[in-house]
């Protein structure tokens, strides 16, 4: 156990000591271009391997520069979401004016222990299981934030965006055609 504890400490001293060594090299004007390089480096690094790199167009032929790839599928969730579909109007009904009563703390709670573990989190970034942690602190603010959409009849934008990440039905990520879409929105 010790000699692991020294082998990290020793790889510690060596990172430092590189980083140190390439910190002063990049003080110099010349060393300018070696910046890049190293932020050109690190944002491959930090790119997802899971995405898809390529993708087939309407003439079968594989587009493989990225801003090809978003631009086809920009067009695409433009048409998958836009277009419209016939359907029969709804018919009116007459309005029924009533008191709307607030939210409880205890049904919020309810909802809380509803939601599933372990489940991926939307544009809000904060999982449902924080949401639990709060426990009535937590409950109390939801219920309130709750009670004034009610009230006032307006739902904060943030509540309304979504994130779609395409999910292939099989290995040929290349065609649309195989590709369903999840949308995560936020928790509450």
């Amino acid at each position: 156990m010790m000699a692991k504890k020294k082998a990290k400490v020793t790889v510690a001293k060596a990172k430092a000591e590189a980083y140190s060594n390439l910190y002063d090299q990049l003080v110099t004007r010349e060393s300018e271009t070696e910046i890049y390089k190293i932020a050109k480096q690190r944002a491959k690094k930090a790119k997802d391997f899971n995405q898809s790199r390529c993708i087939r167009d309407k003439n079968n032929k594989i587009l493989v520069h990225e801003k090809n790839v978003k631009k086809k599928w920009r067009k695409y969730f433009d048409r998958l979401l836009n277009e419209e579909f016939d359907r029969e109007p709804v018919e009116s009904t007459e309005t029924v004016a009533a008191m709307v009563t607030k939210l409880a703390n205890v049904e919020v709670a309810h909802a809380l222990q509803k939601i599933k573990k372990g489940k991926a989190v939307g544009p809000d970034n904060i999982p449902g299981e924080v949401w639990r942690a709060l426990g009535k602190t937590g409950t109390r603010w939801l219920a309130g934030l709750f009670n004034t959409v009610m009230e006032v009849r307006q739902m904060p934008d943030e509540l309304r965006s979504s994130i779609l990440v395409p999910v292939y039905k099989s290995k040929f990520a290349l065609v649309f055609t195989t590709a369903t879409f999840a949308s995560f929105l936020a928790t509450i």
